[in-house]
């Protein structure tokens, strides 16, 4: 599941808007539906391809931002798809 499936992206407020909506609720402006950057957008349409070890790196990052370890976990799951192994100490 990718960060465009539930949602469009105004450029002119910055903001993120329900797909029900074909033009911003707020401003009229066209809402972006793919990536712009090449980049972006080629990983859009091949789909993300992450492996154990991005996921590791993902799940160290937000340890180092500060995030519970559950929340960590959860979250790292719920961009990669996997669920990395914590360690406890007994």
């Amino acid at each position: 599941m990718g960060r465009y499936d539930h949602a469009r992206f105004c450029a002119c407020c910055q903001t993120w808007v329900s797909r029900d909506h074909e033009r911003c609720p707020r401003c009229g402006g066209m809402l972006r539906s793919a990536p712009r950057h090449p980049r972006l957008k080629s990983k859009y349409i091949r789909g993300w391809n992450y492996s154990p070890a991005d996921a590791r790196q993902i799940f160290e990052r937000f340890l180092n931002r500060g995030y519970t370890i559950e929340e960590a976990v959860e979250a790292t799951f719920a961009i990669t798809g996997f669920r990395p192994e914590v360690k406890h100490d007994v």
